[in-house]
């Protein structure tokens, strides 16, 4: 389970790490907020946590802040990303997966409108 201990805990396993990332993914799938190439956002994700950072959220995070580079978009509809923009997401994301103010601002920021 990705909860906020899962996110924020160094995980001795890879594979725990990417089925942390997963469950965030699939969680945040399930809140209207989608991303375009799941395989390529795994593939990133398992290259970072080969690379030696275990940590789920470390890795989520980098991903958000980098993955335009990489052809990874994030994406909602207009509903969604205002209800993001009024803060509905803010205490779900610090609470459930220890997302600190300025990285639900990073998350919040890259999600773009489904065209």
């Amino acid at each position: 389970m990705a909860n906020k201990e899962c996110m924020n805990t160094s995980m001795a396993n890879t594979g725990d790490v990417i089925n942390s990332v997963k469950y965030f993914i699939m969680d945040m799938s399930s809140k209207g907020i989608v991303v375009n190439d799941l395989h390529k956002l795994i593939n990133c994700c398992e290259h970072i946590a080969d690379a030696g950072n275990k940590n789920p959220l470390d890795i989520m995070m980098h991903v958000v802040k980098t993955g335009r580079k990489m052809g990874i978009h994030f994406y909602a509809d207009d509903k969604v990303i205002s209800d993001m923009r009024l803060g509905e997401y803010d205490f779900y994301l610090k609470s459930v997966y220890g997302f600190t103010p300025y990285q639900v601002s990073v998350f919040v920021s890259s999600v773009g409108v489904v065209n």
